[in-house]
């Protein structure tokens, strides 16, 4: 250090001069890699000012040299995505009232990126926009929003508009007074086109619906008219205003209803068939429509019907022509044939002018008449299709469905209608509506058949197109039977539908211009933006709750409320769907309901004293009789067994015999009062429900019947996971009966089979109601009183015809000689099984064995004393 003093003070003279006290530089690890260091050094001076001495400390960077690194390719790949998208940033001095865009605005609009004066700028924006685009800028200025966002046309360099949103954000100086204003323009003019685009394909659809012929029509699950197109003036001759929330019923001919009612069943329950009824017009006059009709679903759920009506009056008529002439044609075959063809050819005069096709077809579909309708409707001379099968113009999708019905009309089955699809000659598809009618010889051997069709494409492209816009259109804003809004997150009305505004009393303008905020009573404002802002915050998704709306009359609605959030695909709440449902006739039902319940829970009180002191006299009179019977009875087997020991040798076999007679019935009679005192408690004990594992408990009394019979060789297959609520000690003696008669009825095999398990019911079923089949294997979840448990065996079995005694005290459907018993068990499962608010019920042959079901019902229908 010595040697090379004056070298390092010159070095170090020269780094303090160029005020270099830190170093940055990479060293090797003793691994080989490199770290970034920062090296700080001080220099420490003699008196004379002659270096002597420096210290300094490293500063490990690596970890900040690659976050630096990182930030320097994010803001690269940031720049790249800018430059390549149709996005123009931009900055706004607000003091100096002008704006920098960056090299996007040239892909925005063609214009160079630079700096304009906000003067300029506003003379880019459409005319018509600007006073919008004013609006959303004072709002943010003022702190009303807390973006700028705005879509507005501005002026491209080639003379065009494009439609451009904007979104910004103001900051502000320590005063909070805006200062700059920092955003980006993004070219949506595609978007937009898009947007109009869809808006006058819905518009086109809105006025096919109108124009069409046939009347479209929309009702309530009551029945009510909600929606119908103006081709009902033409049918009925009634106005849509006036058939509005009428119920359907009104327009129906009487005879017709029951039908219309049970098509509109099927159509509720998924399987909608066409059906022709009749109507009674505004004037009096009936005519045939064909109907069909399909549910409305909105979650899953159906809230209604649609369909669509067709005037069928003349088919109708034409088709009791036919029918007319068709029987006066099977008469005549039946007289003479010479007849018939007089009779065919005036058939032929009619058919050849109908403007429906009518034909003639023998068993194996060859067409033995056609009539000239074919030509008009599929493009081929009749006499090109005689000779031909039916199949030969078959699409070939359809071919199955029309051999299935021809087979199964051969069997006896009608005709009905079919709809299926026929070739034209020029090659495309239409759509036939067909009816038909067997034909039979002089045996009632069918021969062939008669047919009429009719083109039904445009109905079925009309259906189709309808079918589209429901899809479109699956919530049926503007026709739900109850209120529905769009709300914005600050709680304007965006957009409401009709029965809202009926509901509130205003109308649709009115209502867009306040929020929601302005009709809710005050009491229940808090809550109701307590889950608007629990909500907006992510910590729920929905929330329903009742509250209270202003009629614009003054008056208070209760509704219930039911809200959901539409976030973009950032996350950002967009605006919220609400459902409002009137419910002020519940509320008053409600209150109706507590008086009532008040005056009931008064009469329960005093009857459940009554029951009490009845259970307890009861209660005292069973021990009492038990004590009074088992006193005797303890004296007649005590002395008889005295006499049985003290005298046997005295006593003939006669003797012997009456005295084990007297033993037996002693042991018998006890039985009984201990039974009879079984059933009086099962009756009498209070019912404590709670969750119970019949699985575990009918393998516990099946094991202690085995222990008692070990001689016994019993198949038992009992189900896992049978969960029932109920009384644990009620339900053990339940299966202790169940299973001991099972384990008693079998024991005269040598090896028996004994099942236990759950079968389920569909919802809706009554427990008689289930099949026979066997049980699946349930899960390990509390069943309620849809499912119904079972104790089967292959033992004696019963005749199913003295089933009703099965459960009364003391029935017994063997003799006691071969099988012994009481007659009591049953009668105690059944008592326990109705308190229980269930079922029990059997099934069984004649040495066949036999199956006890029961059901456990909810907890509202248990019996609790």
């Amino acid at each position: 250090m010595e040697d090379n003093e004056d070298d390092v003070a010159i070095i170090l003279r020269e780094l303090r001069r160029a005020g270099y006290d830190a170093v940055a530089e990479r060293v090797a690890n003793a691994d080989g890699a490199y770290r970034w260091i920062l090296a700080r050094d001080i220099c420490q001076c003699d008196a004379a000012g002659k270096p002597y001495r420096m210290s300094g400390a490293d500063t490990d960077l690596t970890e900040r040299r690659r976050m630096e690194e990182a930030l320097q390719e994010a803001q690269a790949s940031l720049q790249l995505a800018t430059e390549s998208a149709k996005v123009a940033v931009w900055k706004c001095n607000l003091r100096s009232l002008t704006i920098r865009f960056s090299a996007g605005w040239e892909r925005v609009l063609g214009r160079d990126a630079g700096e304009l004066t906000l003067t300029a700028l506003w003379d880019l924006v459409h005319p018509d926009d600007r006073a919008r685009t004013t609006k959303a800028m004072q709002e943010h200025l003022q702190g009303r929003t807390a973006a700028y966002e705005n879509e507005q046309r501005m002026l491209h360099v080639d003379g065009s508009y494009r439609w451009v949103l904007s979104r910004g954000v103001v900051t502000r100086d320590a005063k909070g007074r805006p200062s700059q204003w920092f955003g980006a323009d993004i070219d949506v003019t595609e978007r937009k086109t898009l947007e109009e685009s869809l808006r006058r394909s819905e518009e086109q659809y809105r006025h096919l619906v109108e124009d069409i012929t046939d009347v479209i029509y929309t009702a309530d699950c009551d029945g009510r008219v909600s929606y119908m197109s103006p081709a009902a003036e033409r049918l009925y001759g009634y106005a849509p205003a006036e058939v509005i929330n009428r119920p359907f019923s009104e327009f129906i001919f009487p005879e017709d209803l029951p039908g219309v009612i049970e098509g509109f069943q099927e159509a509720m329950s998924g399987s909608p068939q066409p059906h022709d009824h009749r109507v009674v017009t505004k004037v009096g006059d009936v005519r045939w429509v064909q109907d069909h009709t399909r549910p409305i679903l909105q979650g899953g759920q159906i809230v209604g019907l649609q369909g669509i009506l067709s005037d069928v009056t003349e088919r109708k008529r034409a088709e009791d022509t036919l029918r007319a002439l068709t029987a006066t044609l099977e008469q005549q075959v039946a007289e003479r044939t010479r007849a018939l063809v007089a009779v065919n050819e005036r058939l032929g005069l009619i058919t050849d002018n109908m403007l429906d096709m009518l034909s003639q077809v023998n068993l194996d579909g060859i067409f033995q008449y056609v009539s000239p309708a074919h030509e008009q409707v599929l493009g081929y001379p009749p006499q090109q299709m005689l000779g031909k099968s039916v199949f030969d113009f078959l699409h070939p999708d359809d071919v199955g469905g029309v051999t299935a019905v021809i087979e199964a009309t051969l069997h006896g089955a009608s005709i009905g209608r079919l709809e299926f699809r026929y070739r034209h000659a020029d090659g495309h598809y239409i759509w036939l509506e067909t009816v038909g009618k067997l034909l039979f010889d002089d045996h009632g051997t069918p021969v062939g058949a008669v047919l009429n069709g009719r083109d039904v494409t445009e109905r079925r492209r009309v259906e189709e197109s309808l079918r589209e816009s429901e899809e479109r259109f699956s919530s049926a804003f503007e026709f739900a039977a109850i209120g529905k809004a769009l709300v914005a997150p600050d709680g304007r009305w965006l957009k409401v539908n009709r029965a809202l505004c009926e509901l509130v009393g205003y109308r649709e303008e009115e209502l867009l211009q306040k929020t929601f905020q302005d009709i809710t009573h005050p009491d229940d404002l808090e809550a109701d933006l307590a889950y608007v802002h629990q909500m907006l915050a992510g910590e729920i998704r929905t929330y329903q709750m009742e509250k209270r709306y202003f009629h614009k009359s003054g008056e208070v609605l209760w509704v219930l409320l039911s809200v959901s959030l539409v976030r973009d695909s950032k996350g950002h709440p967009l605006y919220f769907i609400s459902q409002i449902q009137d419910i002020g006739a519940r509320k008053r039902a409600e209150a109706d309901i507590r008086h009532l319940n008040a005056e009931l829970e008064q009469r329960v009180l005093q009857r459940t004293a009554q029951l009490d002191a009845a259970n307890q006299d009861l209660e005292a009179f069973s021990y009492s009789v038990s004590h009074d019977l088992r006193t005797p009875l303890r004296h007649i087997a005590g002395f008889s067994n005295m006499l049985l020991e003290d005298n046997a040798e005295q006593l003939n076999d006669s003797g012997r015999h009456c005295l084990d007679r007297i033993q037996a019935d002693c042991q018998r009679m006890g039985q009984l009062i201990d039974d009879l005192l079984a059933l009086s408690h099962v009756s009498c004990r209070p019912l404590c429900r709670e969750r119970v594992d019949l699985s575990a408990l009918a393998r516990s009394v099946a094991a202690e019947l085995q222990a008692a019979n070990p001689e016994r060789t019993v198949d038992a297959a009992f189900a896992d996971g049978a969960i029932a609520l109920g009384d644990p000690s009620l339900l053990r003696i339940v299966l202790e009966n169940l299973l001991g008669n099972a384990w008693k009825y079998t024991s005269k095999h040598p090896t028996a089979r004994i099942e236990f398990g759950l079968r389920y019911a569909e919802c809706g079923v009554r427990p008689n109601q289930f099949a026979s089949s066997d049980p699946v294997n349930p899960q390990s979840a509390i069943h309620g009183p849809q499912s119904a448990f079972f104790v089967r065996d292959d033992g004696a079995g019963f005749d199913s015809a003295l089933s009703d005694k099965l459960f009364a005290p003391f029935q017994r459907l063997h003799s006691a000689a071969a099988f012994e018993g009481t007659g009591i068990g049953l009668a105690i499962v059944a008592r326990i099984i109705r308190r229980h608010g269930g079922q029990v019920w059997a099934e069984g042959a004649v040495g066949q064995g036999a199956t006890f079901y029961f059901t456990l019902g909810d907890d509202e229908s248990v019996d609790t004393l």
